[in-house]
């Protein structure tokens, strides 16, 4: 890995080459290994932007699976604050504030992620398993019932979502 890095010099290229060698570990569910090549892709200066927002958001989702929520919201974040436009760190920011027990935010978060790509399903997925298992979240929130409904989001039982 070390000279494929060197080889490329251009330090765009070692950091996309970060970026796709993550990704083939990821499908390999070796999440340990691809959130440490995204680490790595992330020290190198000056990486695209559209490469920047893949290495943090993807390395927030191999946090969010090894446990490491806290990290993961801060990568997830920071890919935000790159592109607020795209879903999927949206997505990936409401699963780590799940995994610390923050389920308000999480929901909000899981309801723009739908809101901005709903052809991918996984964002209301996660939102009706959380509103499922805690239905007091739409008692204390009625901001997120009304940003449930203006989703087409049906809070209530199983497969209602």
């Amino acid at each position: 890995m070390d000279r494929c890095l060197a080889d490329a010099r251009d330090p765009a290229k070692q950091a996309a080459w970060c970026l796709r060698s993550g990704q083939l570990l990821e499908q390999q569910d070796r999440y340990a290994e691809a959130e440490a090549m995204y680490a790595r892709g992330l020290e190198i200066p000056a990486a695209p932007a559209e490469v920047a927002y893949f290495l943090h958001n993807n390395r927030g989702y191999c946090l969010n699976h090894l446990g490491r929520h806290a990290e993961a919201e801060v990568h997830t974040r920071a890919a935000i604050a790159i592109d607020p436009k795209r879903h999927n760190a949206h997505k990936n920011l409401g699963l780590s504030l799940a995994g610390q027990g923050r389920l308000g935010e999480a929901a909000h978060c899981l309801v723009e992620a739908d809101r901005r790509c709903p052809e991918d399903a996984r964002a209301r997925k996660h939102l009706a398993e959380i509103l499922v298992e805690n239905p007091e979240l739409l008692v204390a929130d009625p901001t997120l019932v009304a940003a449930c409904r203006e989703r087409g989001i049906r809070p209530g039982p199983v497969g209602s979502a």
